[in-house]
């Protein structure tokens, strides 16, 4: 959560990563990675920026009809409004103009559940005179498809099995692409790291290294399984 306390931390990592910032996006609750730092009181149906800075206090941007989420929000840290679309993209443009800045993307939409910046909000961003816009990804690079329940593309389809890095920038058009090592982010749950000889979760759709055979992918005999109508002999 985004308080006075964890500030200082998120700013050290901009600082580290030579940025003048990061800023947040969310529409309808719908960015899961904003969502948890800003924990706004209730249903957003509006457009919501935050600007993280690398120095100094964040600074946040909402609709005028809805500042009841915003209850918890420092008093320190600025809040300002829009009600219509040119001060929507005239407030945005203050908070980024000349600035080098990093927004969560996933290239390709290669892991739909943390893709939560479209394409059109990073075009918007650059219009406003983004200096340079930064992609930083919470989650190894996606190269394979998931067979257990999650809704990847094909394999064949995924930009990340198919191109480095460097093409998957040029591809997004940001000015840079970096996401978290798949050890980062066994860290980050807790964990010294991937235990390489028996992985703590199943990460496949990162590693390629999947749970079970893929019997049906890898031109193997399915198992017979009984038909729930199948008729006694």
């Amino acid at each position: 959560m985004l308080t006075p306390e964890s500030l200082p931390t998120l700013q050290r990592a901009l600082a580290e990563a030579d940025l003048d910032g990061w800023l947040l996006y969310d529409f309808q609750g719908n960015n899961p990675i904003a969502n948890g730092l800003l924990a706004l009181e209730g249903m957003v149906s509006r457009r919501v920026f935050v600007y993280v800075p690398r120095d100094g206090v964040p600074r946040a941007l909402g609709h005028a009809i809805e500042a009841g989420p915003w209850r918890r929000w420092p008093a320190a840290w600025p809040r300002a409004t829009y009600s219509a679309w040119r001060e929507l993209e005239s407030a945005v443009a203050e908070m980024v103009r000349g600035k080098r800045i990093a927004m969560e993307y996933s290239a390709g939409d290669a892991v739909p559940y943390l893709d939560r910046v479209p394409a059109g909000v990073l075009e918007m961003v650059r219009a406003a005179g983004a200096a340079e816009v930064h992609m930083r990804i919470s989650s190894p690079p996606t190269a394979h498809s998931c067979f257990y329940g999650i809704d990847t593309p094909e394999r064949k389809n995924l930009l990340a099995a198919n191109y480095g890095i460097e093409e998957m920038r040029d591809f997004i058009g940001a000015d840079s692409l970096a996401f978290i090592t798949i050890d980062g982010l066994y860290r980050a749950m807790g964990l010294a790291g991937r235990d390489n000889r028996r992985p703590q979760y199943c990460d496949a759709c990162f590693t390629g290294d999947y749970p079970t055979a893929l019997t049906d992918q890898e031109g193997g005999m399915v198992a017979a399984q009984l038909s729930l109508l199948a008729q006694p002999a």
